[in-house]
Order: structure tokens, then sequence, then C-alpha cells
């Protein structure tokens, strides 16, 4: 779709070189500027914080973490 190019590496032809095309930087600024928005009317309408966001992110990728090992190793 033009959001991201990549390039085979010249010396192992396993490797690959990924980066975003200026369609992609442009959506990802796009993305950014949402989630500053929100991240501002979160902070004030839902009084949550970033510590509060960041805590919690931590918290889902252990819980990630949790359920994948469960599944995984057949605990």
């Amino acid at each position: 779709m033009g959001y991201i190019h990549y390039k085979r590496s010249e010396t192992d032809r396993r490797s690959v070189r990924v980066s975003l095309t200026d369609k992609g930087l442009e959506a990802c600024e796009v993305v950014q500027g949402l989630y500053q928005r929100q991240l501002g009317s979160i902070e004030t309408v839902g009084e949550v914080t970033g510590d509060d966001l960041e805590r919690l992110n931590k918290s889902l990728f252990r819980l990630e973490r949790f359920w994948s090992d469960q599944i995984r190793y057949r605990l």
C-alpha cells in the first residue's frame, strides 16, 4: 500500500532493511497527532495520566506474556 519500503541486504540476502516511505511518515504523523489529542482529553476528562497509561501498558504486556506462556508451555 506504499507505507513501507524494504530492501534486501547486498551482503546477507536473508536480512531486509525496512523503512517508512513519505506516505508512511505522513500516516505516522497523523496517528501521533490523534494520540496526543486523545491523551490530552483523557487526562482532562477522564483523570487518567500518562503514568497511568504507562503502567497499564506494562501490565497488559505482562498479561499477554503470561497467557502466551500458558499456551506455549501448556502450563
